[in-house]
């Protein structure tokens, strides 16, 4: 049974939603059991020959959302295959909806003060939010601001600051990798096309669009002017100015196509790693026609689909649990036999690989008593504890094993942060702890639920050099209760697909728009050199 598929029958097992705590008892039963019964009922139809009867049934039963887990989890034992496979398809697809909620719910806070210098306001607004902002050369810095933003989300009281100030976001170019500066470079045996980009060598790759220079937004004197924006929890996604520079999607862009930008953007709590596809379901523009995608980057001669226009995205090898940038998804659609200026309406799906919140992953009890015990983790990970020594001072020394879960994006790139391989990662000979999984966040707690302070660790290698065994030395203070517990923490990788609808897009620049901004040049490399990129 799937991780996804347990996390649907716990929420069905405590209520849903289907009745308010004020309700009688008996007024909740009758709403659970006649739930249970059009569940049960719809999973009858699953089995039916008639096709149109079968999907009304996967539509109705998903519309039913976590109340119908209990029914769902009985029909995936059903002696009918195809009854089986719906059943699972629908489960799957509920818990998914839940597990995105969970990892996009916003965090929110309050930021308030009176006539306050713009350099306070703005210290104050980062240190509140978590955000990388920083001010254009030619912003001024005596102005005053006055700002409550409310108790609110990240999104709301970052605009509300921006209008507070006066200021708007700097929205740059994409700059074009220079062909002419192609080389191959030795990766880890083999041989692989860099390209110039800023300055800086990278991967070729079709899509490397960070949607922030270096992670953090940059305000100018400006007034901000409104764009086609949607907020899906802690992600806002947002059209670009039309005729901003996409890269190697706007240098290879056909004659019959039509390019434009969507930037998607995540809170600064959200650890993001990357745009995996998008899937345009509507592009009606302003005359009437539904606009199709055109595949890829195939250039002038692609073939019109209305299924999939992006595939991919940009990743270095190095993830990004600190909201490093976001992403720019560049959207080719193939022109319409009317010329469009407007898209009245743009929806779809993105499917987005982040991280969830840190969280326990795996626990072992009763840690005095534990040697030879193991715990298999939330996320597939392997924790065992070899041997638990008492010493002299208070001290405790825990032996453990960590068995990470190997995926293809794991082999394909043990080094970078898709291995999250148990030990950190190699950058330039240098080893780093990966913050987001690291032993690290290996804790251990007291039978009152007191952190046991962390002395010192050591990691052990293995002939292939990987860390999978680690000596740890935890302090337990005088008169603190033994410890009790020994909990594995991290973020786990997900995939969610996130449905987004944006009104009135703008194909054409306005007359009289500012053009976007230049990227600053980045210091060149020497070719040949090993080069951590940094976005």
């Amino acid at each position: 049974m799937s991780r996804r598929f347990v996390i649907l029958l716990m929420a069905a097992g405590i209520g849903t939603g289907w009745a308010t705590a004020g309700e009688p008892v008996a007024a909740k039963k009758a709403a659970q059991k006649s739930v249970a019964e059009q569940a049960a009922r719809l999973v009858v139809e699953l089995g039916s020959d008639d096709f149109d009867v079968r999907e009304r049934a996967v539509r109705q039963l998903e519309a039913l959302g976590p109340a119908a887990g209990p029914t769902l989890q009985k029909a995936v034992a059903n002696s009918d295959p195809e009854v089986r496979r719906l059943a699972l398809q629908v489960a799957e697809k509920i818990a998914r909806k839940m597990e995105a909620a969970e990892v996009l719910e916003p965090r929110r806070f309050r930021v308030a003060f009176r006539d306050v210098p713009l350099h306070v306001a703005l210290a104050e607004f980062t240190r509140a939010s978590g955000a990388r902002i920083q001010l254009d050369q030619g912003v001024k810095n005596d102005r005053k601001v006055t700002l409550d933003t409310g108790y609110t989300t990240f999104w709301d009281a970052f605009d509300k600051f921006c209008a507070a100030a006066g200021l708007a976001e700097k929205i740059y170019d994409t700059p074009v990798p220079d062909a002419q500066v192609n080389y191959q470079q030795p990766w880890m045996g083999r041989r692989r096309m860099m390209v110039m980009w800023n300055g800086r060598w990278a991967p070729q790759q079709d899509d490397i669009i960070p949607a922030l220079l270096n992670g953090q937004f940059v305000l100018v004197e400006a007034k901000a002017a409104p764009r086609p924006s949607f907020q899906a929890g802690a992600l806002r996604f947002r059209a670009l100015p039309a005729g901003t520079t996409l890269g190697r999607a706007s240098t290879f862009k056909g004659d019959k196509e039509l390019v434009f930008g969507l930037e998607i953007l995540p809170e600064p709590a959200l650890a993001w790693e990357k745009v995996q596809s998008l899937h345009i379901d509507k592009a009606i523009d302003d005359q009437g026609q539904n606009l199709q995608a055109t595949q890829g980057f195939a250039g002038a001669d692609a073939p019109a689909n209305d299924e999939m226009d992006f595939f991919g995205g940009y990743d270095y090898g190095g993830g990004n649990a600190a909201n490093n940038g976001g992403q720019r998804v560049p959207l080719r659609l193939a022109l319409g036999r009317k010329p469009s200026a407007v898209l009245k309406e743009l929806s779809g799906v993105a499917t987005i690989k982040m991280q969830t919140g840190t969280e326990a992953i795996a626990t072992i009890d009763n840690i005095l008593h534990a040697r030879e015990k193991s715990a298999k983790g939330r996320d597939g990970s392997f924790l065992k504890v070899i041997e638990v020594k008492r010493e002299e001072g208070g001290k405790l020394v825990i032996y453990v094993k960590v068995e990470q879960r190997q995926d293809e994006e794991a082999v394909a790139n043990p080094w970078g942060w898709g291995g999250r391989w148990w030990g950190g990662m190699r950058n330039g000979g240098e080893e780093q702890v990966d913050s987001s999984v690291s032993t690290g966040h290996l804790t251990l707690f007291d039978a009152r639920g007191n952190l046991v302070r962390l002395l010192s660790k050591e990691q052990i290698q293995d002939e292939n050099g990987v860390s999978e065994e680690y000596h740890f030395t935890y302090q337990v203070a005088k008169g603190q209760p033994d410890p009790a517990k020994l909990v594995l923490q991290g973020r786990r990788p997900v995939s969610i697909d996130v449905p987004f609808t944006l009104k009135d897009v703008p194909l054409r620049p306005a007359p009289g728009a500012p053009k976007p901004s230049s990227p600053p040049p980045a210091q060149p490399q020497a070719p040949g050199e090993e080069v951590l990129i940094d976005r």
